[in-house]
């Protein structure tokens, strides 16, 4: 299959981009690649880009329907490629091995009215695991619906999936949530699911992400003060220690709205966290860096905006996400040394995007995101791949470099889109 081959010369492939990107402006830290969508959607979003820069994430065809991808170099590789029969699906996560975590509808009605996949179909959503050219499905807790997180390089994925628990308090948060869910972690081989320790009285919890080590990162609280994807969210931050343990790791002000984003191999942890108790995931809301060694540390926003959110971190430190204006529009950030700066002031010329969102950033620096195309108004991934110079080195970040003004207004179905999908990249 052409996926393998080019999953193989990814290596080479990358590095003569990085050297044919050195003319374009030899002082700009990133070199924006614009990864299209699938033809006639003009539509994509990316979750997790691998250390060979494969970007797992999904695409609208021309139907409109929302189907699993990857990007291998400048080559969109659809993995509904045997046809979507109408049904969504995207994909997540991938790790070294290119097996990709990912989400999808099945052709079946939930039986209690639930849209678990928030596609606004009420199908069934299920998780499952692309490998060997194929898609397995997940097993639930007896509940009908899951969904996944990114995928480590032992080939475990972090998930949500639902129990046979029905709770009337979900229709509080979630009108058409009436069952139970719960953190799971889904191992290879026969893809045993693994539920993770509740904390304390809490009855349901997310788990985003996992790292390498087998930690993973979310969120939990009650059924009607917690979130599930897309936008996910509850009363705490976690972190499961790799014998399943739960810690608490706090908030910046509030219980309201807490979710721990993603943890690097070294066990730093971002995320989210409300400020205070009328905080929402557009206003009052904060970036954050855990570590043990220093708790829980605000991250702030970018000059003049109302929230924020740190959704990646790599082994290095390097952190990036986005920064909400009052608007509702978001930028997408890169944290230097503590400090946000505006992805967008950091690129080189030449690109027709707008950087919205900063999704993922692997070990090697590049950082997969969605921006919005100047002049078609559609939404495309990107990668940022680190401008080296003839010595290997990357510029350094420019400070100080006043901020591209975001869109006066995004278009009413990006908005939407934005509103529906914010937190699937991790928030999502």
């Amino acid at each position: 299959m052409r996926l393998r081959v080019a999953l193989v010369s990814s290596f080479s492939m990358l590095i003569l981009l990085g050297v044919s990107a050195q003319a374009q402006n030899p002082t700009a830290r990133y070199v924006i690649r614009d990864l299209g969508a699938l033809p006639g959607g003009g539509f994509s979003q990316p979750g997790q880009v691998n250390e060979a820069g494969v970007v797992a994430g999904l695409s609208t065809a021309s139907d409109g329907v929302q189907h699993a991808v990857l990007w291998v170099g400048d080559q969109i590789v659809d993995l509904n490629s045997s046809g979507d029969h109408g049904l969504n699906a995207g994909a997540f996560g991938i790790n070294a091995l290119g097996r990709v975590s990912l989400q999808t509808e099945t052709s079946a009605y939930d039986p209690n009215g639930e849209d678990f996949c928030a596609y606004g179909t009420h199908r069934v959503c299920t998780a499952a695991v692309w490998q060997g050219e194929r898609i397995i499905i997940l097993p639930t807790l007896g509940g009908n619906n899951s969904t996944v997180g990114n995928v480590n390089n032992r080939g475990q994925i972090p998930g949500i999936a639902e129990t046979a628990i029905a709770d009337p308090s979900c229709a509080s948060r979630v009108p058409s949530q009436k069952l139970r869910y719960k953190a799971v972690v889904w191992e290879p081989g026969r893809h045993r699911v693994r539920p993770l320790p509740l904390p304390g009285k809490d009855t349901v919890s997310l788990a985003l992400w996992m790292n390498d080590r087998g930690q993973v990162v979310g969120s939990s609280g009650n059924c009607s003060n917690t979130n599930p994807p897309p936008i996910a969210g509850g009363q705490h931050s976690v972190l499961w220690e790799t014998d399943g343990s739960p810690v608490d790791l706090g908030n910046l002000g509030s219980s309201v709205e807490n979710a721990a984003l993603a943890i690097n191999n070294p066990g730093q942890v971002v995320g989210a966290s409300s400020l205070r108790n009328d905080s929402t995931p557009f206003n009052r809301t904060h970036a954050f860096v855990w570590t043990r060694q220093h708790g829980m540390k605000d991250l702030g926003t970018l000059a003049g905006d109302v929230a924020s959110g740190a959704v990646s971190i790599n082994d290095a430190g390097e952190i990036v996400g986005i920064s909400i204006d009052a608007e509702g529009n978001p930028r997408a950030v890169y944290w230097h040394r503590g400090r946000p700066v505006d992805l967008n002031t950091q690129v080189a010329s030449g690109s027709n995007l707008y950087l919205l969102w900063a999704a993922d950033i692997n070990n090697r620096g590049e950082i997969a995101g969605w921006g919005i195309d100047n002049l078609t108004q559609e939404i495309h991934t990107y990668l940022a791949v680190p401008n080296r110079m003839r010595n290997n080195a990357i510029p350094e970040v420019q400070l100080d470099l006043p901020s591209t003004a975001a869109p006066v207004s995004l278009p009413a179905d990006v908005r939407q889109r934005f509103e529906r999908g914010y937190a699937t990249q991790r928030y999502r």
